[in-house]
């Protein structure tokens, strides 16, 4: 089964030149065929996450490991387009993606620093703190594979993304897409 979904430009109406937003990616080619155990990474994923302390990118000497696993999530928001009450096209509200992962390697003190859990005026596990504290998060694994999501911040236990609740121990990598027209920003990043 497939689903395709278009979403509609600003201001453009149904069979205009450019009504639809074109979605381009590279770096990936169809692989053609079946998949095999070949065409997955399996081994050890580590964590950096900028500068900060216990992070993995500051002084400290070891990234970030993971208890069990990575696991990335996406949370996807839509509003359908009706005309009579047709839903024509879907206008795209927000995209966010998260890394979860009990870790291995910061001390408390240094997710309750992370997460703010002492800064005035921010809440446990609010969203996007500021710019300011915002920093990549890179994934490092097997067979020099990378993935990078851009300008994340971290939350703690109990905060809710895409219908799921980081349990206890765990720590949320997320990031929001802030709308520029014309200019590409990539939320995730994937290598060759």
């Amino acid at each position: 089964p497939i689903e395709m979904t278009a979403i509609l430009a600003t201001g453009k109406a149904m069979g205009s030149s450019g009504a639809f937003y074109t979605l381009t990616a590279s770096g990936a080619a169809d692989p053609g065929g079946a998949m095999t155990l070949g065409d997955f990474e399996r081994g050890a994923w580590t964590g950096v996450w900028g500068t900060a302390a216990g992070m993995g990118g500051d002084a400290t000497p070891y990234p970030i490991e993971a208890e069990d696993e990575w696991v990335i999530t996406s949370e996807i928001k839509y509003t359908a387009l009706s005309v009579q009450k047709l839903i024509r096209a879907y206008k795209l509200d927000s995209v966010k993606f998260m890394a979860k992962v009990r870790p291995y390697g910061p001390t408390q003190a240094n997710i309750d620093t992370a997460i703010g859990i002492n800064a005035g005026g921010r809440l446990l596990g609010s969203q996007i703190a500021s710019s300011t504290t915002a920093q990549d998060l890179v994934l490092s694994g097997p067979g020099s594979k990378v993935i990078t999501l851009k300008k994340a911040d971290v939350v703690g236990a109990g905060f809710e993304f895409g219908g799921t609740k980081l349990g206890n121990g765990e720590i949320g990598f997320i990031n929001t897409m802030q709308f520029t027209a014309g200019a590409p920003q990539p939320l995730l990043t994937f290598s060759a």
